[in-house]
């Protein structure tokens, strides 16, 4: 579909077409994951209150119309979370220096780990999950301005100026190219650690503390 090239000192015109139609993607992708969530959890809450009015759900049930789009923008932000940490291992593992930067007989000497050549030379799989993440970022940002509403709360305006930040850096990594974005991609492993803190959040939200 797309003739990639891998390695260019033009990394981002020379893979254009492919960088805008990834992050075209993830966005179709994650607005649509969102309403699926939202609408499937909603069902699902009033089915369990309706057959068990006691059931832990019927603490969802009495959430606003903009909490329970919080809801699902944290179920969506652990599906964010699972893929990007689970993926930022194997990217990051793609270099294949030339001849004379190969550093085979080490372990893990030809990745970013091991490997200067590696760490200033990004590829464009590492420019295509990138766009992944800021797809998004965009979405779960689009859900804070305009569903939550939320930009007066003290909370509320720092996850603004967190993902404000975020895409700022996400997009400017593709641009500034060297090694700022082989270590944007290997960063995306702090992201293993959204599960535990939106789970604290759910908890709370059913009443299981």
């Amino acid at each position: 579909m797309f003739e990639l090239t891998k390695y260019s000192d033009h990394l981002v015109s020379d893979n254009i077409e492919a960088i805008v139609a990834v992050l075209v993607l993830t966005l179709i992708f994650y607005f649509s994951m969102f309403w699926f969530t939202f609408y499937a959890v909603d069902s699902l809450a009033h089915a369990r209150v309706g057959q068990n009015a006691e059931s832990t759900w019927k603490h969802y049930v009495a959430l606003s119309t903009e909490k329970r789009y919080k809801y699902s923008s944290y179920i969506l932000s652990m599906i964010n979370a699972v893929f990007t940490s689970g993926m930022a291992i194997p990217v990051s593992m793609k270099c294949d220096p030339p001849a004379g930067h190969r550093n085979d007989e080490v372990f893990l000497g030809n990745t970013y780990f091991r490997n200067s050549w590696c760490v200033d030379n990004p590829h464009i799989y590492e420019a295509l999950f990138v766009r992944v993440f800021t797809g998004y970022l965009i979405t779960d940002f689009y859900v804070q301005i305009v569903l939550l509403k939320d930009w007066k709360s003290s909370g509320g305006q720092q996850n603004i100026f967190h993902h404000f930040v975020s895409i700022s850096m996400a997009t400017g990594s593709l641009f500034l190219s060297g090694y700022f974005l082989p270590t944007g991609t290997v960063s995306l492993l702090t992201e293993l650690s959204t599960p535990f803190v939106n789970m604290r959040w759910f908890l709370y939200t059913h009443k299981n503390h």
